[in-house]
């Protein structure tokens, strides 16, 4: 990233030493270093949202037993090591795999662990169309056992 020390495209000295800057060019510097300052500021907001997410997911997989995970201690759901004690790795996994501001992390298998063999990205939308039929067909095979 340029800053403002790096003032030799609008700025002149002139042999009599006065100093003349070209405001053009100095605009440009300056909305330049906005749209760069703006950039950094979206990428750590959307890095926040992912790292609240995978947070979520060790508290589901390892936080002291509650309503909200007793399924997942039962069935032994785990996150992966590579996952587990390194965010980076997560989290590149999370942006190579095409995230978009909102997206869910879904396990393809329900009762595999976090992996990224094991796990994809949903949009909302999807993730709810994905559980509400799961919880249809759970309802559906109770009903046939009695």
């Amino acid at each position: 990233m340029r800053s403002w020390l790096d003032i030799s495209d609008y700025i002149t000295i002139l042999e009599d030493g006065k100093i003349l800057i070209d405001p053009e060019k100095l605009a440009i510097h300056y909305e330049s270093i906005m749209n760069q300052s703006a950039s950094i500021k979206e990428e750590r907001r959307i890095k926040k949202k992912i790292h609240d997410k995978f947070e979520r997911v060790k508290v589901r997989c390892y936080g002291k037993t509650c309503r909200r995970n007793i399924s997942y201690k039962r069935k032994g759901i785990q996150i992966c090591q590579d996952w587990r004690y390194n965010f980076d790795n997560f989290y590149k996994w999370v942006i190579d795999n095409g995230y978009v501001d909102g997206m869910e992390i879904d396990r393809i298998d329900n009762n595999g662990n976090y992996c990224p063999n094991n796990c994809r990205l949903l949009t909302k939308k999807d993730h709810r169309l994905k559980s509400d039929r799961e919880t249809a067909e759970r309802h559906q095979l109770n009903r046939s056992r009695h």
